[in-house]
């Protein structure tokens, strides 16, 4: 049923689904990228500025440190990864769990994913 209506002698009313909701997005799941080997991040103080990161939806990027934005009249605390070519993906701290500390070969630097 697409829109809800009222039936006033029988004293009720019938609400839809977007009555309710509309203008408000439904969340898709999340696709997991699992990378073995790499380690959770529980905190800001376990990442530095430079170190290679693994978002579990967007892949290997690099912390570049944190940044306060305004959304919607809301200040929040963002994480600042950089992906290939500049590509740039603020995370809010909240979601800190999404992110792994890359671990790889000491010398060798994983490809930034785009």
């Amino acid at each position: 049923m697409s829109k809800g209506f009222v039936c006033a002698d029988r004293k009720i009313a019938i609400i839809s689904y977007e009555d309710i909701f509309r203008g408000h997005k439904i969340q898709t799941p999340r696709r997991v990228i699992k990378h073995s080997g790499n380690v959770p991040v529980y905190s800001i103080s376990d990442l530095k500025k430079g170190d290679y990161v693994v978002h579990i939806n967007h892949g290997i990027g690099i912390f570049q440190g944190l940044k306060r934005l305004d959304h919607d009249g809301v200040e929040k605390d963002y994480l600042i990864l950089e992906y290939k070519d500049g590509d740039v993906l603020y995370v809010p701290i909240e979601q800190i769990d999404l992110i792994q500390k890359y671990i790889g070969l000491e010398k060798s630097r994983p490809s930034l994913h785009k």
